[in-house]
């Protein structure tokens, strides 16, 4: 691509750290290399800049970009640092700076959207031309296979990234950068000193290869000879990079030293100038200070400062006690133009022993849990419940987490701990009991959960629905019936408030309609299941967040309803199995014409047919294919999908015809949890995952402590409530009964004989 686009971004479109990078020299055959790298015929176009701390990674990504922004028409994006994050946190952090970039660049409501789709959503929006994203200051000990994670997966985005280390591990194309030339350190001290003569220009050269050609030690001494240091004093001069720095702290003034004291107190991304002005009292902002540069958001101080600054916390805490009332008062007044970098200052500044560590850390796990990334919402709900265990509305807002992450047990058992604690504050007691219900229906607890709240608060139909929480509440109603095998009643429930729906509940109508759309179909509507479940895409599309995951489980939704419909018309003449094999082939095939491979249609006609090869005596095939459609459904639809483990059930079955009873027990087993969670205990799917299990796990010998009669049990308490036919299921329950109780020598003698030719 020519480098004179006249579409590449302007001056003004560029991130502040690239739009402001004085003080740089030399390095052109690096920078060479970076666009060689970036423009030659690898695929994807990635290169990671590696070096010590203070070696300039930062720095040459900054002027590469900047000499380079006309080979970029699709904009330069700038993300990050993380060096300061633990490796287990990164990936949080990097979803949270990815979300501001994918709303600042292309307006979209990206909350709720996880990190794998994510990254799809921004790849397919970059279509202007090649784009630049800068992902600096990795974590250090950051496993290399994270890398995958990171990349935009588009042609049109090249990328860039800095770590610390000396060597990158990483399978990515590496630029191991070290100190300047002598000759890049003389060009550095002719702009930052006055003429020198031929003598001393080579006393600059022999220093500069005796520090390794260190930037801040050239920098430093560059400051000295300016402030009347003679050159030949170089000679002797230490050329430690950290002594460097703290002779360097050591001579400024009282008032840029504050500054400087103020950003190492807070987290080393960057500080906005007002913020600063507010924590010291100052009327008017203050100068930048040495060590800094300009950065989207504020003043970034430089890690090499910030480490120097950190050796005297004593000092630096009286900062973070002058900080946190500002803090406190940004965060809970929304200003500044970058609330991920405030919530990450608020949570640095909940480090130091601070009164207020609590109210400082919430509106960082609120951040993460409206984004959907609920483990590091969790992570962040835990510190705040170590310093107040006994917090109602905090145990509430933990359970709420541990529920979203799948920790039913820990949602049950921190919920009941708040409504106890809430016995004073009714409405927190009632969130606190919902949430329990909640979970223990997840679990397939029912008796409990109606105890515990559905008896004596679950909603009825045309109910008065006067707020956010009251809609909600019914919405909820809804899913816990439809778990119970009672579709039809959650339709009712839903189908009043969502007539004509008041303005206010706008974000929650379009899920309210699609679990109207499940119960529909369930309850044996499928045309207006249908017709709901497009209503849904149809407002999704309209509002530009077709990418959203729930429009696409609308789009799954619709799939049923659309697949029941055609296949219902089917009328063969002499019904066989071979013939159903064949019609599901031609209806996929067809669907796949039409819509795509990937579209839920596709997806949900594939699996009926390869589970329809079961039937017809060919479980490797049905296996093949009901493989490569998981993942299929795993790319689109994520992992945690009912169509997902009707696949896994059909690969579990072609495991068991083929005798390979373990392989078919752990399938079974792993999909047993799911179902539960998300069909309800009496969806015929689940009992018969029950009943296979069963079946799998004594074929297999396997030692099980008798859990196979637990599994019985379970199926025919989910059969008394199933909402499809029973005859089948109740026939299969009879023969996981006769299993169970056959002794293990008869078992064993059965399957040896039928392995016999």
């Amino acid at each position: 691509m020519p480098d004179n686009d006249p579409s590449a971004p302007t001056e003004a479109d560029l991130p502040a750290r690239v739009r402001w990078s004085s003080g740089f020299v030399g390095r052109r055959p690096q920078l060479r290399a970076i666009h060689d790298v970036l423009f030659g015929d690898t695929s994807p176009a990635v290169l990671v800049i590696t070096g010590r701390p203070g070696i300039g990674k930062s720095g040459l990504a900054a002027q590469y970009a900047r000499s380079r922004r006309n080979a970029y028409p699709g904009g330069i994006f700038w993300i990050g640092p993380f060096g300061q994050h633990p490796p287990e946190d990164f990936l949080s952090r990097f979803h949270l700076d990815l979300a501001r970039v994918t709303k600042e660049k292309f307006g979209l409501d990206v909350r709720g959207v996880p990190l794998t789709r994510l990254r799809r959503v921004a790849g397919d929006r970059f279509s202007a031309g090649k784009a630049l994203l800068v992902i600096d200051d990795l974590p250090v000990d950051l496993p290399p296979s994270v890398l995958d994670q990171l990349l935009i997966p588009s042609g049109q985005v090249a990328t860039v990234l800095t770590s610390r280390v000396e060597r990158s591990a990483w399978w990515a194309p590496a630029l191991e950068l070290g100190g300047l030339t002598p000759d890049d350190g003389l060009e550095f001290f002719s702009t930052e000193t006055p003429p020198m003569d031929q003598a001393d220009r080579e006393t600059v050269l022999r220093f500069a290869e005796r520090c390794s050609g260190q930037p801040w030690v050239l920098r430093g001494a560059a400051n000295a000879i300016s402030a009347g240091l003679e050159a030949r004093a170089l000679d002797t001069r230490p050329h430690d990079v950290e002594q460097t720095v703290r002779d360097e702290l050591d001579r400024l003034d009282p008032a840029a030293l504050s500054v400087l004291r103020v950003a190492a107190a807070l987290a080393p991304v960057p500080v906005p100038p007002r913020l600063i002005s507010e924590v010291l009292g100052l009327a008017t902002e203050p100068r930048l200070p040495p060590f800094t540069d300009l950065a989207d958001g504020g003043w970034q101080v430089h890690n090499v400062a910030l480490d120097v600054l950190r050796e005297d916390p004593t000092r630096l805490a009286t900062f973070a006690f002058q900080a946190e009332p500002v803090v406190l008062d940004w965060l809970e007044q929304r200003l500044g133009d970058r609330p991920d970098f405030l919530i990450q200052h608020a949570e640095a500044l909940a480090e130091w022993p601070v009164p207020n560590r609590a109210r400082l850390l919430r509106p960082a796990a609120d951040a993460y849990e409206a984004l959907g990334d609920l483990a590091a919402a969790g992570e962040i709900r835990a510190r705040i419940l170590a310093i107040h265990p006994d917090c109602p509305e905090d145990l509430v807002a933990v359970a709420r987490v541990e529920l979203g992450c799948g920790l039913q047990p820990e949602a049950v058992d921190h919920a009941g701990k708040a409504a106890g604690l809430a016995e004073a504050d009714q409405r927190v007691r009632l969130r606190a009991k919902l949430i329990a219900a909640r979970a223990l229906d997840e679990l397939g607890r029912y008796s409990e959960a109606e105890q515990e709240f559905w008896t004596e608060h679950a909603p009825s139909a045309g109910d008065d629905v006067v707020d956010d929480e009251g809609f909600r509440l019914v919405l909820t109603t809804a899913v816990a019936w439809r778990l119970r095998g009672r579709p039809a009643d959650a339709a009712a429930l839903l189908e009043p408030i969502l007539a004509d729906p008041r303005g206010d509940f706008a974000e929650v109508v379009p899920i309210a309609k699609l679990e109207w759309a499940r119960a529909l179909h369930l309850a044996g509507q499928p045309r207006k299941a249908r017709a709901v479940a497009d209503e849904v895409v149809a407002a999704y599309r309209a509002a530009g967040r077709e990418w959203h995951p729930d429009c696409t489980e609308a789009q799954a939704v619709h799939a049923e309803a659309i697949l029941e419909l055609d296949l219902s018309e089917l009328k063969p003449a002499a019904p066989s199995w071979e013939w159903s094999a064949v019609a599901l082939r031609e209806v996929k095939a067809r669907y796949e014409e039409e819509h795509g491979r990937d579209h839920p249609l596709t997806l949900a006609a594939a699996v009926r047919a390869g589970r329809a090869l079961l039937a017809h005596g060919h479980p490797k095939r049905a296996l093949a294919t009901l493989t490569d459609t998981e993942r299929d459904i795993v790319r689109v639809l994520e992992d945690d999908h009912p169509l997902r483990c009707r696949a896994r059930h059909g690969m579990g079955l072609a495991h068991g015809m083929l005798r390979e009873f373990g392989r078919q027990a752990d399938i079974l087993d792993s999909i047993l949890e799911p179902q539960i969670r998300l069909l309800g205990v009496g969806h015929p799917e689940t009992i018969e995952s029950h009943l296979d299990l069963v079946i799998a796990l004594v074929l297999s010998g396997r030692e099980t402590s008798g859990r196979e009669v637990a599994l019985v049990e379970a199926a025919e308490r989910g059969l008394a409530s199933t909402m499809g036919p029973v005859a089948k299921l109740s026939a299969k329950v009879m023969t996981a009964k006769w299993v169970v109780r056959l002794p293990k020598p008869v078992l064993s003698l059965m399957t040896t004989l039928d392995r016999l030719p």
